[in-house]
């Protein structure tokens, strides 16, 4: 039987989230379902062409898609179904294992003008301190507020549940803390129903004090976690609220996540990287179709 084949373009990005340009080149593999390499060559981009990549109609038309280049970040896409005769597209982000965080767009005056919902949820001396300061925390916020407005629950993003950023427990590389109406666990729940979520069993091994958890499950990484530790109950803002705890993890799978995740975090000292959790969110979001990824800030 003749094979078949399927087309496919890799479009290469920078931190900013603009097309590649530059002298930079970028190592791409094409890793078809039996694990065999069928291309791994040096390519400049922002585009790629593959113009005839085998199918077969089997386990084999899964393709796994990598991408590398010196100091940089590896980029991997998994899971592409190739389907013979129709053209496919991936997104990646080329980035710097040392990219510097860039906020000119989330000062505080820029961010109430193009987020005011984001600046009524933060206090501004501890935010300009985060900015001063602690980057990385910062920019694990940003990427908590603008993976919460993109979460739709029973008609409303997740983010306007939300009173306000907590300070104690004070943001964190990993993670933020905030208080939250009643009726963001309601919906939460009513999600888990429509697959939008799994619950997390024993949500206190990794989060304690939590009373449960729930993860995202849209997309293929860098999902959103919300963990709610209802004991904790305080009025803010005239609404009777729970604290809630917000991060993000790189694997969706949750051996993967404490195997490759959490356990090397506890072992070496160090929490989840929020570069890490921008270019994967951002490349999940274009390639399950959603909204832009931008938290505010870009990487160079």
């Amino acid at each position: 039987m003749a094979r078949s084949t399927a087309s496919l373009m890799v479009n290469l990005f920078d931190g900013a989230r603009q097309p590649l340009s530059g002298p930079q080149r970028v190592l791409i593999r094409l890793i078809n379902g039996a694990g065999r390499i069928l291309s791994a060559r040096y390519h400049r981009g922002p585009g790629v062409f593959f113009g005839e990549v085998p199918c077969h109609g089997d386990f084999r038309d899964t393709y796994r898609i990598v991408a590398s280049a010196p100091g940089c970040m590896t980029a991997g896409v998994t899971g592409l179904a190739l389907v013979p005769g129709r053209h496919f597209k991936v997104d990646f982000m080329v980035l710097p294992r040392n990219a510097s965080f860039q906020f000119r767009n989330a000062l505080w005056d820029r961010l109430e003008s193009s987020r005011p919902h984001w600046a009524k949820l933060v206090e501004r001396t501890g935010y300009e301190e985060l900015l001063e300061r602690r980057p990385a925390a910062l920019a694990a916020m940003l990427n908590l507020l603008a993976a919460l407005e993109q979460t739709p629950l029973n008609g409303r993003a997740a983010l306007e549940y939300l009173a306000e950023v907590a300070w104690d427990p004070e943001p964190a590389a990993d993670r933020i803390y905030a208080w939250a109406h009643r009726d963001l666990l309601t919906e939460v729940t009513r999600a888990v129903q429509a697959g939008l979520f799994n619950p997390e069993l024993l949500p206190g091994a990794f989060h304690p004090g939590a009373t449960s958890s729930f993860k995202e499950t849209r997309l293929p990484a860098s999902n959103l976690q919300i963990t709610f530790h209802e004991t904790r109950r305080e009025h803010r803002r005239g609404q009777q609220c729970i604290l809630v705890e917000l991060d993000m993890d790189y694997y969706p799978d949750p051996a993967a996540h404490a195997i490759l995740e959490v356990l090397p975090n506890m072992l070496l000292g160090r929490k989840t990287d929020p570069r890490v959790i921008y270019l994967l969110r951002w490349m999940a979001a274009r390639r399950c179709g959603l909204p832009e990824f931008d938290p505010l800030y870009t990487l160079a």
